[in-house]
């Protein structure tokens, strides 16, 4: 009956305005067609830049009621909190924090993961995060009602180049003596580490390290069943294979040791982009093949069980576009990715990023950004 009132009522305001303005143009979504897939309760989700932990959680007051309720009118979804700077965190259950350093606007890989220009010139110092910083993250993910994701630092390594996991321990039992529901990455855009560290884990070794990160979390009734997501790899690119390599080599190898497949995503430079990239068909449609080539690689390794997730995405690389990332502009971009994503496949977008950055969903005196309106 509801159905029927709603057609009916369809009716009538198509033909009031035929009689008005002498056309008419209706969508219809019909209810009961059947669906193409069916998404995660979390498929909208957001990230957290590490290096807002970095700048001392500058601006970013984690038990500010306002910040929890505005974040919260995003539950359910996921807070993941990686990033570039994710492989120079070092946990420390005591108070003490290091002194950070100006890390300008190095949110994401920037031109040195999405550009592949090398940039070991810019020395990217470790920080460290203290057991009050890292309850007070999960507090506020808790009372916002999200789920935490947490990308852990791969670049501690043995000279052997395997991964040293010790720091990684530390923060896994303390989360667990703390009674911390968490999901967990290891690593950011590895495939990019020639060109934003000067350092190299081929995928490979990283596959063998998602394995002794395994055997870790299974020590842990709390942690056995958590998702382990990776590998955490730059977009796919035609003239450029270094990506698709590389994700192609870590699932022959950890496909059965992951739960999800995850990989990022942006369109283009924001230090170059203009209006018109921001309305261009030809610029949307540039993840159609993107999310085909990793669905290609899940069907070749007969991984349909694991779900993939796009972790890190959002308009431009380079911490956004200054003039449009945040803006009402930047929202057909953005609801385009929404719905491609979700008609391929993709079980879960995480947007980069809730604050900090010019492609930021609000400000720092937490008040949405028109891009925001697509969301909210």
């Amino acid at each position: 009956m509801a159905y029927t009132s709603f057609i009916f009522g369809i009716l009538f305001l198509s033909f009031t305005t035929l009689l008005t303005t002498g056309t008419v143009n209706v969508l219809l979504i019909d209810q009961y067609a059947p669906f193409v897939f069916k998404i995660n309760t979390n498929y909208l989700s957001i990230g957290l830049d590490s290096s807002v932990i970095a700048s001392n959680f500058k601006n970013f007051n984690m038990s500010d009621p306002k910040l929890v309720k505005i974040i919260g009118h995003l539950s359910p979804a996921y807070l993941r909190v990686g990033g570039n700077m994710a492989d120079c965190l070092i946990f420390q259950s005591n108070n003490k924090r290091s002194l950070k350093e100006n890390i300008g606007e190095k949110i994401d890989g920037g031109d040195c993961s999405y550009s592949n220009d090398y940039c070991q010139y810019q020395v990217l110092p470790n920080f460290t995060m203290n057991g009050i910083d890292w309850l007070n993250l999960n507090n506020l993910t808790r009372n916002a009602k999200l789920d935490m994701i947490f990308d852990l630092n791969v670049l501690r390594r043995f000279p052997n180049n395997s991964w040293n996991p010790e720091n990684a321990k530390q923060l896994i039992e303390f989360s667990n003596r703390h009674n911390l529901d968490i999901s967990w990455q290891l690593g950011n855009e590895p495939n990019a580490f020639r060109h934003q560290f000067n350092r190299a884990v081929n995928a490979t070794q990283l596959a063998m390290d998602f394995q002794v990160l395994k055997k870790i979390l299974n020590k842990y009734r709390r942690y056995e069943k958590s998702l382990l997501i990776g590998p955490e790899t730059t977009r796919p690119q035609a003239e450029k294979k270094d990506s698709i390599t590389y994700m192609t080599e870590f699932l022959k190898n950890a496909g059965n040791i992951i739960d999800i497949i995850s990989w990022h995503q942006y369109y283009f430079n924001g230090r170059t982009a203009s209006a018109h990239d921001f309305l261009d068909p030809k610029i949307f449609d540039i993840l159609t093949w993107q999310i085909d080539t990793i669905l290609e690689i899940q069907k070749r390794f007969k991984l349909s069980a694991k779900r993939v997730w796009l972790t890190e995405t959002s308009s431009a690389w380079g911490g956004g576009s200054p003039l449009y990332s945040d803006r009402f502009i930047g929202s057909f971009i953005w609801l385009d990715k929404l719905g491609l994503a979700a008609k391929k496949g993709i079980d879960v977008v995480v947007r980069q990023s809730i604050f900090s950055g010019y492609y930021a969903l609000i400000a720092n005196d937490y008040i949405p950004n028109p891009v925001s309106v697509t969301i909210s």
